[in-house]
């Protein structure tokens, strides 16, 4: 059978992906024992538990259904998921039968529908479909058997015989004769005479210390005065016992009794598993019932193995049914005559051995090992084969049980309380459970898929209830409510959108209706409810989900990753999910969708999520794809989008309409956006924007990252890998006042973008092919840790502040030629001075000694042969601290018109009489400022003590 795969949802409570984390599962049992798990759908790779995941795409198991807890650890971080439900219909996983009537050649059937077959002679068998969209294969009726579409269940129904009739006279006697409980002839010394027990009477003949136990059936051979003798054929208990009470007995069915002794004996109402119960219908612990069911879905019961004559059980380990027809087995108590050994293994346990036979009663008895333990053996008295008079879901599990002693595929030998109990307790639909008559407490299991479930009757005024669970979710009630419903027994808080209706295999306006009626449910519900969507492809139409905001609410809708899926279709512009408040914001009110798919069914119409009126909203860990915009917002504060994924995508992933208030995306991943990645509208402007990988954000094939219409306050976007847009990286349509830091922008062709009226910190960005122009309203703080590969650039950036470019306080001199002599060169960088950039330096010269030989100082634009925009003299003087500097003038940059802030040759601190010195200059290539010494004498030293050189950028 295939295996369920379940996604493990590995964040941490604010939804950030954990580093290798490491998974544990275990079964929601007593000792919650380790589950086996398999990393295949086949179940031939079995998966360490726990394990530890590479990554995101590796937090994933196969596992037989059932429920389970998933614990996932990454360091400090610990989240735990209780009774988490895996498989329980979906693919070949299937734990419940559905009757469809006598088989239909025009009828289409799936797995685990059932048919009924006629032959000639009137014999009627029963087959279930074992593959879906099973049409035109008649089932094996001439020689009853599995074929490739069916498996046989066996013949269907006979007739439950007449209650004897009592006697006409005194009924009831009692003895003290000592005897042992067994069938054959016994006598009894009556302690009363003359009564009225004919020869042909059936009596039952009871211990009054334990009557319900210890007990023999049979037909009276001889009455008279105190003498009794009767034919023992029916029994229960053991030992020899002196407390006799008789009365009279009704005539049992064809094929069992009807006493609740026979339910009892076959533990049909046992909650808990022990050594001295044969466990067959309890579910809560190491039972028959699981592994049986297992047996027979994979179809062991039908085709029995011989086994040779050995006493080697315990080396059986495959699982199966086996024949022990002949063989001798040396430590089996008592004299019986054995059929069959039922080996069923579960992941979690070890091989389980269900030993059986034929008693010297007729009836059956059983051994059981579990976990190396042979538990002692236990009878169910049988009087014929009872053919099952109606089928049930149970049926087949009810028949596993009993082919250990009485294995023909024909018959059931088990008793009509066994049935009684499961057609009152298994109720097949709503239908079904309503037309019982319950009292406060009774149980019942729906098994009306994908409904099902455990239901417990409440007698208690519940109308209220019942009128506001509008699909019976959680409450069913055959009136309104006022005279008491089943409630649904489930973990508080946790709710299963498929207990509403919500079904793969329903239309899209039913789903609409039965997921709507689980969320209105939710959001009346006390406390935070979970909503938990089952795995499989869901239809549903556009504008039919609704999550109306609550004041100081929260809820949870959740998938099981990518394998839930909501498909929405749609004719105009709709959306899938709408979720607020119509006109005003509601205080408090937050909900959080994760981990599910979106799917739209063209690009042109359908927006996935749109929220208005809403606080602290999360989506995240959602996949969305072809639709026109995945996530757009209307008047909200506090929203994260966070780790999602969309593909193909008409126009926005996001996009923000009127103010928004502190938005967050993180970590997720676009690619094929029609549009922009996030596109602000209106005017009035959004504040507290913060937009970053995480690590993982990737933006490819877009028309753009960011768009606004109005201003962004407080923008962020940072750690953001990005590629392939068509036109800017940023449309900014209004002041931008933020940072753009440690991003990769990649997109081939040296694509050419522009970006306007961004105004901040632009730092550790890495240019492939790309070349930004600033446009108008743009002052970006630009940083030295921006790189460029080939094709990239940085333009001229209109920057007003003043940056440190050179410093030095390491002195230089020369000495020992008279030649002009550089010192110190300082590098303007290509194009940062546009028209009004500027440049200011500050140098401390010193010379060797104190004489009036000439030691000039220059400051030399362009090299050293180059305009002197400052000469100095040390002639006289020890040292000197001289402050000069030169801006461009001109409008064109290639032609800058500079003019010295020191001027002449007085250009230290105070005032000289020379005029300002002018050059043309072309500074959109690198530009040298030069600071030199030339000395009158060879013999004499001079040079810098400290420098220190000042950029502003135009």
């Amino acid at each position: 059978m295939a295996l369920a795969r379940h996604y493990v949802t590995a964040q941490d409570a604010e939804g950030n992906a954990l580093a290798t984390p490491t998974i544990e599962v275990r079964k929601e049992l007593p000792g919650q024992p380790l589950a086996t798990i398999y990393s295949d759908d086949a179940g031939a790779s079995v998966r360490t538990n726990p394990f530890t995941a590479a990554d995101l795409d590796d937090c994933y198991f196969h596992a037989a259904g059932g429920r389970y807890q998933i614990k996932v650890t990454s360091g400090s971080d610990e989240r735990i998921w209780r009774y988490q439900s895996i498989g329980l219909g979906a693919g070949t996983d299937f734990t419940a039968l559905y009757p469809k009537g006598a088989w239909d050649s025009e009828g289409v059937y799936n797995i685990g529908d059932v048919v009924s077959e006629e032959v000639s002679g009137g014999d009627v068998y029963l087959f279930a479909s074992i593959i879906d969209d099973n049409e035109g294969n008649e089932p094996d009726s001439a020689t009853p058997g599995n074929t490739l579409a069916w498996m046989f269940l066996g013949i269907a129904v006979g007739v439950q015989g007449e209650d004897g009739l009592p006697g006409s006279s005194d009924v009831t006697g009692t003895s003290t004769s000592s005897v042992a409980i067994g069938t054959g002839t016994k006598s009894f010394t009556i302690v009363e005479t003359s009564r009225g027990w004919a020869v042909g009477a059936r009596l039952r003949i009871s211990s009054d210390a334990n009557p319900t136990v210890n007990w023999m059936e049979g037909v009276v051979t001889s009455y008279s005065g105190t003498a009794l003798e009767i034919s023992v054929d029916l029994v229960h208990g053991s030992g020899t016992l002196d407390d006799w009470t008789i009365n009279l007995a009704g005539e049992p069915g064809a094929g069992g009794d009807s006493t609740e002794s026979t339910l009892q004996a076959a533990s049909a109402k046992s909650s808990v598993v022990g050594n001295d119960r044969l466990p067959l219908l309890d579910s809560e612990s190491s039972n028959a019932l699981k592994y049986v069911i297992a047996s027979v879905l994979a179809g062991f019961i039908l085709t029995p193995t011989p086994l040779v004559d050995s006493d080697d059980l315990d080396a059986l380990t495959t699982p199966g049914l086996f024949s022990l027809a002949g063989v001798t087995v040396s430590n089996v108590p008592g004299s019986r005559t054995y059929g069959n050994v039922l080996v069923t293994t579960d992941g979690s346990q070890p091989t389980q051995l269900f030993w059986g036979g034929v008693n010297a009663a007729g009836g059956i008895a059983f051994r059981r090992k579990d976990a190396g333990t042979w538990y002692d053996w236990k009878e169910i008295p049988i009087s014929g084969a009872l053919a099952v008079s109606d089928f049930n879901p149970l049926a087949i599990v009810l028949e596993a049980a009993g082919i250990a002693g009485n294995h023909d595929d024909t018959s059931l030998p088990t008793s009509l309380a066994v049935k009684a109990y499961v057609d009152r307790n298994f109720t097949a639909d709503r239908t079904a459970i309503k037309a019982l008559t319950p009292v406060a407490g009774d149980t019942s299991f729906l098994m009306e898929y994908p409904r099902g479930g455990l239901f417990r009757f409440d007698d208690s005024d519940l109308s209220a209830e019942v009128a506001a669970d509008t699909e019976e979710g959680i409450y069913i009630s055959s009136g309104d409510g006022s005279a008491g419903a089943w409630v649904r027994q489930r973990q508080e808080g946790y709710l299963e959108s498929n207990w509403f209706g919500h079904s793969t295999a329903e239309t899209a306006a039913n789903n609409d209706t039965a997921l709507q009626a689980c969320l209105d449910y939710a959001m009346a519900e006390d406390g935070p409810p979970i909503v938990q969507m089952p795995s499989g492809t869901f239809s549903h139409n556009t504008d039919a989900l609704t999550i109306g905001a609550v004041a100081n609410k929260r809820i949870i809708v959740r998938g099981r990753g990518a394998s839930t899926i909501l498909s929405f279709t749609a004719s105009s512009a709709s959306n899938g999910f709408w979720i607020g408040h119509a006109t005003a914001a509601q205080t408090g009110f937050a909900c959080r969708l994760e981990d599910f798919r979106i799917n739209g069914d063209s690009q042109t119409y359908i927006t996935g999520i749109y929220m208005k009126y809403a606080s602290g909203q999360v989506v995240t860990n959602v996949w969305f794809q072809t639709l026109l915009e995945c996530v757009a917002i209307e008047t909200c504060f506090s929203v994260q989008l966070r780790l999602n994924n969309a593909r193909n995508i008409g126009a926005d992933f996001f996009r923000a309409v009127d103010r928004t208030h502190n938005f967050c995306a993180e970590g997720n991943k676009l690619f094929t956006l029609g549009n922009y990645a996030y596109n602000f509208q209106g005017t009035l402007g959004h504040l507290g924007i913060y937009i970053a990988g995480a690590g993982n954000e990737d933006i490819e094939g877009a028309v753009g990252f960011v768009k606004s219409a109005g201003p962004l306050y407080s923008f962020v976007f940072r750690d953001v890998y990005s590629e392939q847009t068509t036109g800017d990286i940023f449309d900014f349509g209004d002041v931008v006042w933020g940072e753009i830091t440690n991003n990769i922008f990649q997109f081939g062709n040296s694509h050419t973008t522009d970006i306007e009226n961004f105004v901040g910190r632009w730092d550790n960005n890495r240019l492939y092919d790309v070349q930004i122009t600033w446009g108008s309203g743009s002052f970006p703080k630009v940083g030295n840790a921006n790189t460029v590969a080939s094709g990239g650039s940085f333009p001229a950036m209109p920057f007003r502040e003043r940056e440190l470019i050179y410093h030095s306080a390491d002195a230089v001199s020369h000495t020992g030629d008279t030649s002009e002599t550089t010192l110190v060169t300082v590098t303007i960088p290509a194009g940062v001075l546009g028209t009004k950039g500027f440049v200011e330096w500050d140098a401390t010269w010193q010379a060797g000694a104190s004489n009036a030989n000439a030691k000039t100082l220059r400051a030399r634009l362009d090299g050293i042969s180059g305009t002197a925009f400052y000469a100095g003299s040390l002639a006289g003087s020890r040292i000197i601290r001289a402050h000069g500097g030169f801006a461009n003038t001109a409008a064109d940059a290639q032609k800058g018109r500079f003019v010295s802030a020191g001027g002449g040759s007085g250009g230290q601190f105070g005032t000289a009489a020379a005029v300002p010195v002018t050059a043309a200059v072309d500074t959109s290539a690198a530009v040298d400022l030069v600071f030199t010494v030339e000395l009158a004498n060879s013999g004499d030293t001079a040079g810098l003590e400290m420098l220190t050189v000042w950029l502003t950028r135009g």
